[in-house]
């Protein structure tokens, strides 16, 4: 569906005190207009179907528009109440669920699929609720190429046949693994706990008590909700995408939402006392950690929600991708500033958490990162080059990268070296640093052992840290 480096380029402990930001100062109005300046720009730099965004701090509105349109044919416009496919942005709200079950009592973290969903056969039926939750499972991916591109009907039965029988990828809890099967038995375990169906889960304990009327379980919208349309980018234009049975994505992927909602939801989850909507041991719990047997803390929460860093601050989020929409989400629980990206389109550039970042730093005054394009000696870029080994955070199924020395620079593959699949240019930053020519928030740091080899490198990817090693 999406060229091979925007693939890979969608795909995110206790809580501190802070004072709310309700009664901060107001952002003098030149914020506020280079939020819409950053987005305009970000829209016209490939304007293709559509573009919502919202930037809040508090209870002030900084930003909330809509740039494009919702459906090409009719040239409906894009506004803040246009409602989107999230995508995996589903997955925090399905985190939250979980969690209001273990808060309940009905079950706990060291539960197992096979002790919850009792006719559970295969060799997941020993992983444990909190590996699901931080994708520490070793659960094999049932999305893969072919699936993707199967726009068919689908059952919960016929999901769980892409990879119940599968071997796990690795001993639960000791490595990390983006898998988009932990979440779906995670919705499992919500109807068969529950007793009631997932959307209806959703609809009656978060939606409904949360104030978010206009999020749906797809196939649920009522008629005259601004729907918009998905598309895919090709050189002649935007082509409507056909949509997934829900009960393909399901819970790890079905919801819809808008701008709005997404930032009340933010809010109501991980906000400061008195603005959050869930007990304040809820809260704690999904935005806690855990620890790899090497010590490394899982940057994916018990919230299935990632906790990053942006410059110092704390920062919550998660990227959607679905049959032609693309979306991000972020919240900084320090600030009370919740920031929120959604595209009705697949392989947009740039991403919306490239987008989402950019404005971040707009309202925290945090200084824009100069990005250099440094020549690189032939030879120095060769002493870069070579293979990989991701770990122990997997990039998203990918267990190698690749470097090589080439056309007067230095180039990589998010894979083993393919010389028919797409290399990527890095420039230059110095010090051993380089970020990618196609996204400046993919940030390269190689490391040295004391006699100057190149033997591994940290990478940040739109915020989330990743390791390689040389082989």
């Amino acid at each position: 569906m999406l060229d091979h480096v925007r693939t890979f380029a969608t795909l995110v402990a206790a809580v501190m005190a802070f004072a709310s930001c309700a009664t901060a100062e107001p952002l003098p109005a030149a914020v506020q207009s280079r939020l819409e300046a950053a987005s305009q720009a970000a829209f016209d730099r490939e304007p293709t179907a559509g573009l919502a965004v919202g930037v809040y701090r508090g209870n002030e509105v900084l930003l909330e528009r809509g740039w494009g349109v919702a459906v090409v044919d009719s040239r409906t416009p894009v506004t803040p109440q246009t409602v989107f496919h999230v995508g995996s942005i589903t997955k925090p709200f399905t985190g939250l669920a979980i969690n209001q079950l273990i808060a309940s009592g009905l079950i706990s973290p060291a539960d197992t699929v096979g002790e919850l969903l009792p006719g559970y056969v295969g060799p997941a039926r020993d992983v444990a609720v909190a590996q699901l939750l931080t994708h520490t499972a070793g659960v094999p991916e049932y999305v893969t190429s072919e699936v993707v591109g199967d726009f068919g009907p689908y059952t919960r039965e016929k999901v769980l046949a892409l990879f119940r029988d599968r071997p796990l990828v690795f001993a639960p809890g000791t490595r990390w693994l983006y898998s988009n099967s932990d979440t779906y038995l995670l919705g499992l375990i919500i109807e068969a706990v529950s007793r009631l169906s997932y959307a209806d889960y959703v609809e009656q304990r978060i939606a409904g008590p949360f104030g978010l009327e206009h999020t749906y379980f797809a196939g649920r919208a009522p008629a005259g909700e601004p729907l918009a349309a998905g598309y895919f980018r090709t050189p002649g234009g935007p082509v409507v995408a056909p949509e997934y049975d829900p009960l393909l994505p399901f819970s790890a992927g079905s919801m819809l939402s808008t701008i709005g909602d997404l930032r009340r939801f933010a809010r109501a989850a991980y906000g400061p006392a008195g603005v959050a909507k869930v007990a304040p041991d809820v809260r704690q719990a999904l935005l806690s950690p855990v620890r790899l047997p090497g010590g490394e803390e899982v940057f994916y929460r018990l919230g299935s929600v990632a906790v990053l860093d942006m410059a110092g601050h704390k920062k919550v989020g998660h990227a959607g991708l679905t049959a032609g929409f693309t979306s991000y989400f972020a919240y900084y629980p320090d600030d009370d500033l919740t920031i929120v990206v959604l595209s009705n389109a697949t392989g947009v550039a740039p991403h919306p958490a490239h987008l989402e970042a950019e404005l971040a730093r707009i309202v925290l005054n945090l200084p824009a990162p100069a990005i250099l394009d440094r020549p690189i000696d032939p030879q120095a870029a060769q002493t870069f080059a070579g293979n990989y080994a991701m770990g122990p955070f997997t990039f998203f199924g990918t267990d190698v990268f690749s470097f090589s020395a080439r056309d007067g620079g230095l180039y990589f593959q998010f894979s083993p070296p393919d010389p028919d699949a797409p290399a990527i240019r890095l420039l230059q930053q110095g010090n051993d640093e380089f970020v990618s020519e196609a996204d400046s928030e993919h940030v390269f740091i190689f490391r040295r052992n004391d006699a100057g080899r190149v033997t591994g490198f940290d990478l940040s990817f739109y915020g989330m840290p990743f390791r390689g090693l040389r082989q």
